[in-house]
Protein backbone atom coordinates (compact mmCIF):
# COMPACT_ATOMS: atom_id res chain seq x y z
CA UNK A 1 0.00 0.00 0.00
CA UNK A 2 2.85 2.37 0.90
CA UNK A 3 4.58 1.62 -2.41
CA UNK A 4 1.40 2.40 -4.35
CA UNK A 5 0.96 5.70 -2.53
CA UNK A 6 4.62 6.59 -3.12
CA UNK A 7 4.34 5.76 -6.83
CA UNK A 8 1.16 7.82 -7.14
CA UNK A 9 2.81 10.74 -5.33
CA UNK A 10 5.88 10.53 -7.58
CA UNK A 11 3.71 10.38 -10.68
CA UNK A 12 1.81 13.46 -9.53
CA UNK A 13 5.04 15.37 -9.05
CA UNK A 14 6.33 14.32 -12.48
CA UNK A 15 3.07 15.23 -14.18
CA UNK A 16 3.19 18.65 -12.53
CA UNK A 17 6.80 19.06 -13.60
CA UNK A 18 5.98 17.95 -17.15
CA UNK A 19 3.32 20.65 -17.29
CA UNK A 20 6.12 23.23 -17.02
CA UNK A 21 8.65 21.37 -19.17
CA UNK A 22 8.66 21.04 -22.92
CA UNK A 23 10.02 17.85 -24.45
CA UNK A 24 11.36 17.90 -27.98
CA UNK A 25 12.60 15.29 -30.42
CA UNK A 26 16.30 15.01 -31.10
CA UNK A 27 18.76 12.61 -32.70
CA UNK A 28 22.47 11.86 -32.56
CA UNK A 29 24.23 13.39 -35.56
CA UNK A 30 27.94 13.20 -34.73
CA UNK A 31 30.10 10.89 -32.64
CA UNK A 32 33.72 11.41 -31.67
CA UNK A 33 35.15 8.16 -30.33
CA UNK A 34 38.13 8.48 -27.99
CA UNK A 35 40.57 5.80 -26.93
CA UNK A 36 38.27 5.57 -23.91
CA UNK A 37 34.77 7.04 -24.06
CA UNK A 38 33.00 9.02 -26.76
CA UNK A 39 31.48 12.45 -27.27
CA UNK A 40 27.97 12.49 -28.74
CA UNK A 41 26.40 15.44 -30.52
CA UNK A 42 22.61 15.44 -30.36
CA UNK A 43 20.43 18.00 -32.12
CA UNK A 44 16.76 18.87 -32.16
CA UNK A 45 14.37 21.70 -33.00
CA UNK A 46 12.43 23.32 -30.16
CA UNK A 47 9.76 26.02 -29.99
CA UNK A 48 10.44 28.66 -27.34
CA UNK A 49 8.18 31.22 -25.71
CA UNK A 50 9.33 34.66 -24.74
CA UNK A 51 10.90 34.56 -21.30
CA UNK A 52 12.19 31.59 -19.35
CA UNK A 53 11.76 28.11 -20.85
CA UNK A 54 12.57 24.64 -19.55
CA UNK A 55 13.10 22.13 -22.34
CA UNK A 56 13.95 18.45 -22.04
CA UNK A 57 16.04 16.43 -24.49
CA UNK A 58 15.00 12.83 -23.89
CA UNK A 59 16.19 9.37 -24.94
CA UNK A 60 19.72 10.02 -23.67
CA UNK A 61 22.02 7.15 -22.79
CA UNK A 62 22.19 6.67 -19.00
CA UNK A 63 26.01 6.45 -19.15
CA UNK A 64 26.66 10.20 -19.32
CA UNK A 65 29.41 12.13 -17.62
CA UNK A 66 27.30 15.05 -16.26
CA UNK A 67 30.31 17.38 -16.11
CA UNK A 68 30.79 17.11 -19.88
CA UNK A 69 27.37 18.48 -20.94
CA UNK A 70 27.56 21.47 -23.27
CA UNK A 71 24.53 23.11 -24.92
CA UNK A 72 24.79 25.48 -27.88
CA UNK A 73 22.19 27.55 -29.71
CA UNK A 74 21.53 30.88 -31.36
CA UNK A 75 21.99 34.46 -30.19
CA UNK A 76 18.26 35.09 -29.59
CA UNK A 77 18.28 33.27 -26.26
CA UNK A 78 20.57 32.75 -23.28
CA UNK A 79 21.29 29.34 -21.78
CA UNK A 80 21.03 29.45 -18.01
CA UNK A 81 21.69 25.84 -17.00
CA UNK A 82 21.86 22.27 -18.31
CA UNK A 83 21.77 19.16 -16.17
CA UNK A 84 21.42 15.41 -16.61
CA UNK A 85 18.82 13.25 -14.90
CA UNK A 86 17.33 9.79 -15.27
CA UNK A 87 13.68 9.46 -16.21
CA UNK A 88 12.08 7.11 -13.63
CA UNK A 89 9.02 6.58 -15.86
CA UNK A 90 10.95 5.58 -18.96
CA UNK A 91 11.02 1.89 -19.90
CA UNK A 92 14.10 -0.06 -18.96
CA UNK A 93 16.67 -0.30 -21.70
CA UNK A 94 16.54 -3.60 -23.58
CA UNK A 95 19.86 -4.14 -25.27
CA UNK A 96 20.37 -6.12 -28.44
CA UNK A 97 22.22 -8.72 -26.39
CA UNK A 98 19.22 -9.14 -24.09
CA UNK A 99 16.90 -9.59 -27.08
CA UNK A 100 19.19 -12.24 -28.51
CA UNK A 101 19.32 -14.05 -25.17
CA UNK A 102 15.53 -13.98 -24.92
CA UNK A 103 15.16 -15.35 -28.44
CA UNK A 104 17.65 -18.13 -27.73
CA UNK A 105 15.87 -19.01 -24.49
CA UNK A 106 12.45 -19.09 -26.19
CA UNK A 107 13.80 -21.36 -28.94
CA UNK A 108 15.39 -23.72 -26.39
CA UNK A 109 12.14 -23.87 -24.42
CA UNK A 110 10.22 -24.68 -27.62
CA UNK A 111 12.65 -27.50 -28.44
CA UNK A 112 12.26 -28.94 -24.95
CA UNK A 113 8.46 -28.75 -25.26
CA UNK A 114 8.66 -30.82 -28.46
CA UNK A 115 10.81 -33.41 -26.68
CA UNK A 116 8.37 -33.50 -23.74
CA UNK A 117 5.49 -34.11 -26.16
CA UNK A 118 7.35 -36.99 -27.82
CA UNK A 119 8.10 -38.55 -24.44
CA UNK A 120 4.46 -38.25 -23.45
CA UNK A 121 3.37 -39.90 -26.72
CA UNK A 122 5.69 -42.86 -26.28
CA UNK A 123 4.62 -43.29 -22.64
CA UNK A 124 0.99 -43.35 -23.76
CA UNK A 125 1.79 -46.02 -26.33
CA UNK A 126 3.70 -47.96 -23.70
CA UNK A 127 0.65 -47.84 -21.41
CA UNK A 128 -1.54 -49.04 -24.27
CA UNK A 129 0.71 -52.04 -24.90
CA UNK A 130 0.71 -52.93 -21.24
CA UNK A 131 -3.10 -52.80 -21.10
CA UNK A 132 -3.31 -55.37 -23.93
CA UNK A 133 -1.66 -58.08 -21.84
CA UNK A 134 -5.14 -59.36 -20.88
CA UNK A 135 -6.25 -59.80 -24.48
CA UNK A 136 -6.13 -63.58 -24.12
CA UNK A 137 -8.64 -63.62 -21.26
CA UNK A 138 -10.94 -61.15 -22.98
CA UNK A 139 -10.96 -62.98 -26.28
CA UNK A 140 -10.74 -66.78 -25.94
CA UNK A 141 -11.27 -67.29 -29.69
CA UNK A 142 -7.68 -66.23 -30.52
CA UNK A 143 -5.53 -69.02 -31.88
CA UNK A 144 -2.15 -69.81 -30.27
CA UNK A 145 -0.22 -68.63 -33.33
CA UNK A 146 -2.11 -65.33 -33.19
CA UNK A 147 -1.20 -64.89 -29.56
CA UNK A 148 2.44 -65.66 -30.31
CA UNK A 149 2.51 -63.15 -33.15
CA UNK A 150 0.91 -60.50 -30.93
CA UNK A 151 3.35 -61.22 -28.11
CA UNK A 152 6.28 -60.84 -30.50
CA UNK A 153 4.90 -57.51 -31.71
CA UNK A 154 4.35 -56.20 -28.19
CA UNK A 155 7.83 -57.27 -27.07
CA UNK A 156 9.54 -55.74 -30.14
CA UNK A 157 7.58 -52.54 -29.97
CA UNK A 158 8.20 -52.29 -26.23
CA UNK A 159 11.95 -52.54 -26.81
CA UNK A 160 11.78 -49.86 -29.52
CA UNK A 161 9.85 -47.55 -27.22
CA UNK A 162 12.32 -48.00 -24.35
CA UNK A 163 15.29 -47.21 -26.62
CA UNK A 164 13.52 -44.16 -27.99
CA UNK A 165 12.56 -42.96 -24.49
CA UNK A 166 16.15 -43.40 -23.32
CA UNK A 167 17.39 -41.22 -26.18
CA UNK A 168 14.68 -38.60 -25.63
CA UNK A 169 15.37 -38.39 -21.88
CA UNK A 170 19.03 -37.62 -22.62
CA UNK A 171 17.94 -34.88 -25.04
CA UNK A 172 15.46 -33.64 -22.47
CA UNK A 173 18.19 -33.36 -19.85
CA UNK A 174 20.52 -31.55 -22.27
CA UNK A 175 17.73 -29.16 -23.25
CA UNK A 176 17.01 -28.40 -19.59
CA UNK A 177 20.69 -27.70 -18.94
CA UNK A 178 20.80 -25.37 -21.95
CA UNK A 179 17.70 -23.54 -20.69
CA UNK A 180 19.30 -23.12 -17.26
CA UNK A 181 22.48 -21.69 -18.80
CA UNK A 182 20.55 -19.31 -21.06
CA UNK A 183 18.35 -18.18 -18.18
CA UNK A 184 21.39 -17.46 -16.04
CA UNK A 185 23.06 -15.56 -18.87
CA UNK A 186 19.86 -13.60 -19.49
CA UNK A 187 19.65 -12.65 -15.82
CA UNK A 188 23.21 -11.29 -15.98
CA UNK A 189 22.39 -9.19 -19.06
CA UNK A 190 19.18 -7.94 -17.45
CA UNK A 191 21.20 -6.84 -14.45
CA UNK A 192 23.40 -4.75 -16.73
CA UNK A 193 20.35 -3.26 -18.45
CA UNK A 194 18.63 -2.15 -15.24
CA UNK A 195 19.10 1.48 -16.16
CA UNK A 196 16.45 3.78 -17.49
CA UNK A 197 17.09 6.28 -20.24
CA UNK A 198 18.34 9.70 -19.29
CA UNK A 199 17.31 13.27 -20.02
CA UNK A 200 19.09 16.58 -20.33
CA UNK A 201 17.09 19.46 -18.86
CA UNK A 202 17.98 22.86 -20.29
CA UNK A 203 16.79 26.15 -18.77
CA UNK A 204 17.08 29.15 -21.08
CA UNK A 205 15.86 32.71 -21.47
CA UNK A 206 14.43 33.75 -24.86
CA UNK A 207 14.25 37.37 -25.96
CA UNK A 208 11.26 36.61 -28.19
CA UNK A 209 9.14 33.64 -29.24
CA UNK A 210 10.93 31.56 -31.85
CA UNK A 211 11.68 28.07 -33.15
CA UNK A 212 15.36 27.23 -32.97
CA UNK A 213 17.82 24.37 -33.02
CA UNK A 214 19.54 23.17 -29.85
CA UNK A 215 22.80 21.26 -30.03
CA UNK A 216 23.94 19.27 -27.02
CA UNK A 217 27.33 17.61 -26.64
CA UNK A 218 28.18 15.19 -23.87
CA UNK A 219 30.72 12.48 -23.11
CA UNK A 220 29.63 8.89 -22.43
CA UNK A 221 31.35 5.84 -21.03
CA UNK A 222 31.34 2.29 -22.47
CA UNK A 223 32.85 3.16 -25.85
CA UNK A 224 36.39 2.98 -27.22
CA UNK A 225 38.52 2.32 -30.26
CA UNK A 226 41.98 0.93 -30.98
CA UNK A 227 44.17 1.09 -34.08
CA UNK A 228 44.66 -1.92 -36.34
CA UNK A 229 46.35 -2.46 -39.69
CA UNK A 230 46.14 -4.62 -42.78
CA UNK A 231 49.52 -4.87 -44.52
CA UNK A 232 49.38 -6.26 -48.06
CA UNK A 233 52.26 -6.97 -50.45
CA UNK A 234 51.35 -8.24 -53.90
CA UNK A 235 54.90 -8.99 -55.05
CA UNK A 236 58.52 -8.06 -54.37
CA UNK A 237 59.34 -4.68 -55.82
CA UNK A 238 55.81 -3.39 -55.42
CA UNK A 239 54.80 -0.91 -52.69
CA UNK A 240 53.29 -1.94 -49.40
CA UNK A 241 49.54 -1.34 -49.15
CA UNK A 242 48.82 -0.18 -45.62
CA UNK A 243 45.21 0.02 -44.47
CA UNK A 244 44.90 2.09 -41.28
CA UNK A 245 41.78 0.92 -39.43
CA UNK A 246 39.83 1.65 -36.27
CA UNK A 247 38.31 -1.20 -34.27
CA UNK A 248 35.43 0.37 -32.36
CA UNK A 249 32.84 -0.99 -29.95
CA UNK A 250 30.16 0.64 -27.86
CA UNK A 251 27.62 -0.51 -25.30
CA UNK A 252 26.19 2.84 -24.24
CA UNK A 253 22.59 1.64 -24.44
CA UNK A 254 21.79 3.75 -27.52
CA UNK A 255 22.47 2.81 -31.16
CA UNK A 256 24.42 5.27 -33.29
CA UNK A 257 22.38 5.31 -36.48
CA UNK A 258 23.65 7.05 -39.62
CA UNK A 259 26.06 9.38 -37.82
CA UNK A 260 29.25 11.15 -38.76
CA UNK A 261 32.08 9.34 -36.96
CA UNK A 262 35.38 10.85 -35.87
CA UNK A 263 38.14 8.87 -34.19
CA UNK A 264 40.30 10.83 -31.79
CA UNK A 265 43.58 9.88 -30.14
CA UNK A 266 42.53 11.79 -27.04
CA UNK A 267 41.25 10.35 -23.78
CA UNK A 268 38.91 12.62 -21.76
CA UNK A 269 39.02 10.28 -18.76
CA UNK A 270 42.78 10.51 -18.41
CA UNK A 271 44.03 12.91 -15.74
CA UNK A 272 44.83 16.32 -17.20
CA UNK A 273 46.45 17.91 -14.15
CA UNK A 274 50.01 19.00 -14.88
CA UNK A 275 52.33 16.86 -12.71
CA UNK A 276 54.58 18.71 -10.29
CA UNK A 277 58.17 17.64 -9.80
CA UNK A 278 59.28 18.26 -6.24
CA UNK A 279 62.96 18.26 -5.15
CA UNK A 280 64.51 15.48 -3.11
CA UNK A 281 66.54 16.63 -0.12
CA UNK A 282 69.73 15.08 1.25
CA UNK A 283 71.41 15.60 4.62
CA UNK A 284 68.19 16.84 6.17
CA UNK A 285 68.19 17.41 9.89
CA UNK A 286 65.83 15.23 11.91
CA UNK A 287 65.09 15.72 15.59
CA UNK A 288 65.22 12.37 17.43
CA UNK A 289 64.96 13.87 20.89
CA UNK A 290 68.46 14.95 21.91
CA UNK A 291 70.27 13.71 18.78
CA UNK A 292 70.47 15.89 15.64
CA UNK A 293 72.00 14.79 12.36
CA UNK A 294 73.26 17.10 9.58
CA UNK A 295 74.86 20.48 9.43
CA UNK A 296 73.46 23.25 11.52
CA UNK A 297 70.99 25.37 9.57
CA UNK A 298 71.08 23.11 6.50
CA UNK A 299 67.55 21.84 7.04
CA UNK A 300 66.01 25.32 7.04
CA UNK A 301 67.98 26.29 3.96
CA UNK A 302 66.88 23.25 1.95
CA UNK A 303 63.29 23.68 3.07
CA UNK A 304 63.14 27.11 1.51
CA UNK A 305 60.26 27.22 -1.00
CA UNK A 306 61.03 27.97 -4.63
CA UNK A 307 59.30 27.87 -7.99
CA UNK A 308 60.19 24.73 -10.01
CA UNK A 309 62.69 25.35 -12.78
CA UNK A 310 61.82 24.57 -16.39
CA UNK A 311 63.96 21.42 -16.38
CA UNK A 312 61.96 20.08 -13.44
CA UNK A 313 58.78 19.65 -15.54
CA UNK A 314 58.69 16.57 -17.79
CA UNK A 315 56.30 16.34 -20.73
CA UNK A 316 55.22 12.94 -22.01
CA UNK A 317 54.77 13.39 -25.76
CA UNK A 318 52.79 10.61 -27.42
CA UNK A 319 53.17 9.91 -31.14
CA UNK A 320 50.44 11.56 -33.16
CA UNK A 321 48.73 10.62 -36.43
CA UNK A 322 47.91 13.51 -38.73
CA UNK A 323 44.57 14.05 -40.34
CA UNK A 324 43.23 16.94 -38.30
CA UNK A 325 45.82 17.61 -35.66
CA UNK A 326 45.68 19.81 -32.61
CA UNK A 327 48.21 20.31 -29.85
CA UNK A 328 46.84 17.45 -27.78
CA UNK A 329 45.21 14.95 -30.16
CA UNK A 330 44.60 13.91 -33.74
CA UNK A 331 41.19 13.25 -35.26
CA UNK A 332 40.06 11.11 -38.18
CA UNK A 333 36.74 12.13 -39.70
CA UNK A 334 35.30 9.34 -41.83
CA UNK A 335 33.92 10.31 -45.22
CA UNK A 336 30.72 8.25 -45.05
CA UNK A 337 28.13 8.08 -42.30
CA UNK A 338 28.14 4.94 -40.18
CA UNK A 339 25.78 2.92 -38.00
CA UNK A 340 27.25 1.34 -34.88
CA UNK A 341 24.90 -0.69 -32.70
CA UNK A 342 25.05 -0.74 -28.91
CA UNK A 343 25.94 -4.42 -28.69
CA UNK A 344 29.54 -4.37 -27.51
CA UNK A 345 30.57 -6.14 -30.72
CA UNK A 346 33.67 -4.86 -32.49
CA UNK A 347 33.24 -2.98 -35.76
CA UNK A 348 36.23 -2.48 -38.04
CA UNK A 349 36.29 0.73 -40.10
CA UNK A 350 39.01 1.90 -42.48
CA UNK A 351 40.32 5.40 -41.78
CA UNK A 352 43.22 5.80 -44.24
CA UNK A 353 44.93 3.79 -46.94
CA UNK A 354 48.53 4.24 -48.12
CA UNK A 355 50.75 2.82 -50.85
CA UNK A 356 54.27 3.00 -49.42
CA UNK A 357 57.52 2.24 -51.31
CA UNK A 358 59.52 -0.45 -49.54
CA UNK A 359 62.71 -2.46 -49.80
CA UNK A 360 62.66 -6.21 -49.27
CA UNK A 361 65.29 -8.61 -47.94
CA UNK A 362 65.60 -11.91 -46.09
CA UNK A 363 66.54 -12.12 -42.44
CA UNK A 364 67.42 -15.11 -40.27
CA UNK A 365 68.25 -15.46 -36.60
CA UNK A 366 69.66 -19.03 -36.43
CA UNK A 367 70.07 -18.93 -32.69
CA UNK A 368 66.30 -18.51 -32.28
CA UNK A 369 64.87 -19.90 -35.55
CA UNK A 370 66.62 -21.49 -38.51
CA UNK A 371 63.96 -20.39 -41.00
CA UNK A 372 64.43 -17.38 -43.25
CA UNK A 373 61.94 -14.53 -42.96
CA UNK A 374 60.95 -12.10 -45.69
CA UNK A 375 61.14 -8.55 -44.42
CA UNK A 376 59.84 -5.29 -45.80
CA UNK A 377 61.57 -2.06 -44.81
CA UNK A 378 59.77 1.29 -44.93
CA UNK A 379 61.55 4.62 -44.60
CA UNK A 380 59.87 7.94 -43.98
CA UNK A 381 57.07 6.22 -42.14
CA UNK A 382 57.00 8.86 -39.41
CA UNK A 383 55.21 11.24 -41.76
CA UNK A 384 52.21 8.87 -41.45
CA UNK A 385 52.16 9.35 -37.65
CA UNK A 386 51.02 5.78 -37.01
CA UNK A 387 49.89 4.58 -33.61
CA UNK A 388 51.04 1.31 -32.00
CA UNK A 389 48.75 -1.53 -33.01
CA UNK A 390 48.35 -5.08 -34.23
CA UNK A 391 48.64 -5.77 -37.95
CA UNK A 392 47.39 -8.52 -40.24
CA UNK A 393 49.97 -9.47 -42.86
CA UNK A 394 49.02 -10.62 -46.39
CA UNK A 395 51.53 -11.63 -49.04
CA UNK A 396 50.37 -12.38 -52.59
CA UNK A 397 46.73 -12.37 -51.43
CA UNK A 398 47.46 -15.01 -48.78
CA UNK A 399 47.13 -14.40 -45.07
CA UNK A 400 50.56 -14.84 -43.48
CA UNK A 401 49.92 -14.02 -39.84
CA UNK A 402 49.96 -11.19 -37.34
CA UNK A 403 52.62 -8.67 -36.43
CA UNK A 404 52.82 -5.54 -34.31
CA UNK A 405 53.59 -2.05 -35.58
CA UNK A 406 55.58 -0.30 -32.89
CA UNK A 407 55.37 3.36 -33.80
CA UNK A 408 57.14 4.30 -30.57
CA UNK A 409 60.46 2.94 -31.77
CA UNK A 410 63.29 5.36 -32.48
CA UNK A 411 64.53 3.75 -35.72
CA UNK A 412 64.10 5.59 -39.00
CA UNK A 413 63.17 2.32 -40.72
CA UNK A 414 59.98 0.43 -39.95
CA UNK A 415 60.47 -3.33 -40.35
CA UNK A 416 57.52 -5.50 -41.38
CA UNK A 417 57.79 -9.27 -41.11
CA UNK A 418 56.08 -10.74 -44.18
CA UNK A 419 56.29 -14.36 -43.09
CA UNK A 420 58.52 -17.40 -43.32
CA UNK A 421 60.08 -18.61 -46.54
CA UNK A 422 60.32 -22.42 -46.34
CA UNK A 423 62.84 -22.37 -49.21
CA UNK A 424 65.43 -20.66 -47.00
CA UNK A 425 66.80 -22.38 -43.92
CA UNK A 426 69.98 -22.27 -41.86
CA UNK A 427 71.97 -25.46 -41.32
Amino acid sequence: MIRLLLAAFLSTILVAADAQEQRFNSSITDVTVFLSGAQLTQEGSVKLQKGRNTVVMSQITPNVNPSSISVQGGDAFRIISAQFRQNPLSPLNVSKEQKQKKDSLAYAQMQKAIIDAEIAGYNEEKTLLQSNRGVKGANSLLLPEDLEEMADYIRTRHEQIEVKLFDLRIKQQEAQQLISRLQGSLNVVKGKDQQRSGEIVVVLEAQTALTTKLTCKYVVYNANWRPSYDVRVQDLGEPVELSYQAVVNQSTGVDWNNVRVTFSTGNPFQGNALPQLYPWYLNESYDFGKVTYGYEGAFEKLRERREPAAEDVAFNQMPQTQVTQSLVSTEFLLENRQTIKSSGAETRLEMKKYAIPAEYDYVAVPRRDKTGFLRGQITGWRTLNLMPGESNIYFQKTYVGKDYINSQQTNDTLNLSLGRDPGISMK
